[in-house]
């Protein structure tokens, strides 16, 4: 048996990182207020069948409890083991037709013959033809009372808005890399596989939300002695993180010789540029959410993406890049990183003055004078507290450095706006001179 339906969970409670979705069927079915027709839509891997197996496996059994079934009754076993009399279990992609569809219809008018009700799972339900769709729209809309449909898709928008608005729609979200790493880590431990910390999250970030596919790459690397970032970067055919963040690093600084030496060195260990592209994607959009340089990476980001969805048909993609790496270090800074750091001091620099001179009035106004600008406090303090000119400098040449540069067109917006908000900044701190 695969490690994936070795650990697909018994109960509801043993999902991972679906929580409000399970909250939500659970308190149906323990209710006892559940509806006839559900859809369940997400991505692969997160959990749209196991939740509608366990959905069956809970109104066919025979004393569930706080909404779980029971998971060792003779109906639970049955449900587990896929042999229940009362569920069916339908795949549409192969199973597409008006004529199966009709079949199934001229079957859920019998009665279920060991449990109150019949479940019918029809998998990747988008795949139906429109006709069978249509065939299964009045039965969706007045099914009989022991009569219940589970679809499931990964592809919503397919299913037509006359069968979605018939159904009650549960959407599962991508697992979060973290609860699917440590899950990874969880099974690990059970069958005494040697994965560190590293390699789980390396794992993780590598399927895209899913945890079936997780658990099929733990699966596909447990022969080995240990399974590491090393172990899973070979494996996988990805990048090593330290190359692909020293490119970034050498792209954003406009070090095209150190960019170009490095793209040489990933292509010497057989990777291809497809592969270092999406790395690279990856990384700019990890670095982004940390707030990491983000006016630069972002314009990279949007640059690459544009570019791989340009290239993507072309066959000398490797000069293709070549050519993208000497134009990203050539073009202007949309946002030069030590401006952006000068900003923020003095965003910092402004709020320490006035607290500063709130601290001076609250102080005046206890004494009880009524204080006005200018405050008349002694050089000293004011030399201490409200000297803003080395900043005013700072923010200055900063400033004219940034408008000598060579603006690009598509540059010259954010460019402006750039300016324009040293120079609000600029007035700000004038203002405070007068209170002096």
């Amino acid at each position: 048996m695969s490690l994936y339906n070795k650990y697909r969970p018994n109960l509801f409670r043993e999902i991972v990182s679906q929580e409000v979705t399970i909250t939500a069927i659970k308190e149906q079915l323990k209710n006892d207020r559940f509806s006839q027709a559900y859809i369940m839509a997400g991505t692969r891997g997160t959990g749209k069948t196991t939740t509608s197996k366990l959905f069956s496996k809970y109104v066919t059994c025979e004393s569930p409890s706080e909404g779980e079934p029971c998971d060792v009754c003779g109906s639970c076993i049955d449900a587990k083991a896929g042999r229940h009399s009362d569920i069916y279990e339908i795949d549409g992609a192969s199973n597409n037709s008006v004529d199966h569809i009709r079949t199934l219809i001229d079957e859920i008018k019998y009665p279920p013959m060991r449990s109150r009700y019949k479940v019918y799972i029809i998998d990747e339900v988008h795949m139906l033809s429109g006709s069978a769709f249509n065939a299964l729209l009045k039965t969706l809309e007045e099914p009989p009372g022991h009569v219940v449909f589970i679809l499931a898709t990964t592809e919503l928008h397919k299913v037509p808005a006359t069968i979605r608005s018939r159904c009650q729609i549960f959407t599962f979200a991508q697992i979060e890399v973290r609860d699917i790493s440590a899950h990874l880590l969880k099974i690990s431990r059970f069958e005494n596989i040697n994965l560190s910390e590293e390699g789980a999250r390396l794992i993780a970030e590598n399927t895209d939300g899913s945890m079936r596919d997780g658990i099929s790459i733990l699966e596909q690397l447990s022969h080995n002695a240990l399974i590491d970032a090393q172990t899973v970067e070979k494996a996988l055919g990805l990048i090593n993180e330290k190359h692909t963040c020293s490119f970034v690093e050498f792209l954003l600084d406009r070090d095209i010789e150190n960019a170009i030496t490095v793209y040489k060195e990933i292509m010497k260990q057989g990777k291809t540029t497809s592969q270092l592209i999406e790395s690279i994607i990856r990384f700019l959009a990890g670095a982004i959410m940390c707030g990491d340089r983000v006016g630069e990476m972002s314009s990279t980001l949007k640059k690459l993406i544009e570019f791989k969805r340009n290239v993507q048909k072309e066959s000398n993609i490797q000069l293709l890049f070549n050519l993208f790496i000497v134009d990203a270090c050539t073009c202007t800074k949309v946002i030069d990183g030590a401006l952006e750091d000068t900003l923020n001091k003095v965003d910092k620099r402004i709020y320490e003055i006035e607290s500063f001179i709130k601290k001076v009035v609250k102080n005046k106004s206890a004494s009880g004078e009524t204080p006005k600008p200018p405050y008349n406090i002694d050089d000293k303090t004011a030399d201490k507290h409200l000297n803003v000119k080395p900043v005013q400098e700072e923010v200055k040449q900063e400033l004219a450095s940034d408008n000598k540069a060579p603006i690009q067109k598509d540059d010259s917006e954010l460019k402006k706006a750039n300016s324009e908000r040293v120079q609000s900044l600029l007035g700000r701190l004038n203002k405070f001179q007068a209170k002096v």
